[in-house]
């Protein structure tokens, strides 16, 4: 799923964001920040402000005051997040800490401005907003739990078959395989899905990132806790792993990088839950090459071993994927020009042009 950068101005809801009033016609995408008031109101007092940002690299100032003017001490990062995706990239978060804990019931401003446009004399980024503290400390660990945990199956193939097809020349440099994969056998999947809630308000769940793992510790999830303090997470298996079938979750509080690691949450399969494999070796419509006899180069077929994760919306519906095992001499990119009239060149220009976005997006791990 490719992602668009979008800059401009958002009013609604509480939330502000500015871009630049007039962009050039070839100027670069700029950063931008959003402020949350609804994350703010209510600041825990020893608590962070927190705002989202499209990219992490650039250098953002923040300001701080009190109500009276006086500006407040503290400390600025960059923290990026989120399990990277074919074709998505981490985001990021800027997490401003003041020297010491907030006031209770006072007000304060915030403004937080990317580096001068030097032709203009004015920022490239700026959101501002106020709120008032609240008059307690961040939540204990015990104000987290699990919900709706649940367990189900999914179907899933088990074993595919591919074959090389024709594709853009640009293809091959942003890293098609120029094949066409379809599963031959499938079986269920056992699938935990849960969520993960704290029992506070929005400013508090806006102190913390949440990782939600597998049982071999592979990251599934790995989100800023959403202002109404959810994380949800649905974990597909392999069909040969063994029951309980956990979701493991590490909490992480962005002012101070402390991590502490929650009771998992696991489920049992139904007794008589069958996990045999079904055979299916009929090629779908859908796929382009090896039509009329011609097999259009056999790139060998893939065995699904470790059941791939699954979150989100669409989970469990069985994504049919090569995991590798290309037998010698095959085609693993089969090129054909298309010359200057072959159409098609400015769509693999445009995918290569977000994939250079997502690239220059992406990031390590938790930035402190």
């Amino acid at each position: 799923m490719l992602r668009y950068v979008v800059v401009g101005a958002v009013v609604a809801g509480g939330v502000w964001s500015a871009g630049m009033e007039k962009a050039e016609a070839c100027s670069e995408p700029q950063a931008g920040v959003t402020l949350e008031v609804e994350r703010l109101e209510g600041m825990p007092l020893d608590g962070a402000i927190v705002a989202s940002l499209d990219r992490g690299e650039d250098d953002w100032g923040v300001t701080v005051t009190r109500e009276d003017g006086e500006v407040v001490a503290g400390t600025t990062e960059v923290v990026s997040y989120g399990v990277v995706e074919e074709y998505e990239w981490r985001q990021a978060i800027l997490v401003w800490t003041p020297d010491e804990h907030w006031e209770a019931q006072q007000s304060y401003s915030v403004v937080i401005e990317l580096e001068n446009d030097y032709a203009t004399g004015q920022p490239w980024e700026r959101a501002e907003a106020s709120f008032t503290t609240g008059e307690a400390t961040m939540a204990s660990q015990d104000a987290f739990a699990f919900v709706d945990t649940e367990f189900s199956t999914s179907e899933r193939a088990t074993r595919s078959e591919c074959c090389a097809r024709e594709c853009e020349p640009a293809a091959c440099e942003w890293g098609s395989d120029c094949a066409d994969c379809w599963g031959v056998t499938f079986a269920p999947h056992p699938t935990v899905t849960s969520t993960l809630q704290i029992d506070a308000p929005a400013a508090d769940a806006a102190q913390y990132l949440v990782e939600i793992k597998d049982g071999d510790g592979e990251a599934v999830v790995e989100r800023w806790m959403s202002r109404a303090g959810t994380v949800g997470a649905t974990i597909v298996y392999p069909p040969d792993a063994a029951s309980p079938y956990c979701a493991h979750v590490e909490v992480t509080r962005l002012a101070t990088g402390e991590t502490f690691t929650l009771e998992p949450a696991c489920v049992e399969a139904p007794e008589g839950t069958s996990f045999e494999e079904v055979e299916r070796d009929e090629r779908p419509e859908w796929v382009s090459c090896g039509d009329d006899g011609d097999d259009g180069g056999d790139v060998g077929g893939g065995e699904d071993v470790g059941g791939g994760d699954d979150v989100g919306p669409d989970a469990g519906e069985g994504d049919e994927e090569n995991d590798g095992g290309e037998e010698e001499g095959a085609g693993g990119c089969a090129v054909v020009d298309q010359g200057a009239g072959g159409g098609g060149g400015g769509w693999a220009m445009m995918l290569l042009a977000a994939m250079g976005v997502r690239r220059k997006l992406g990031g390590g791990g938790f930035a402190r």
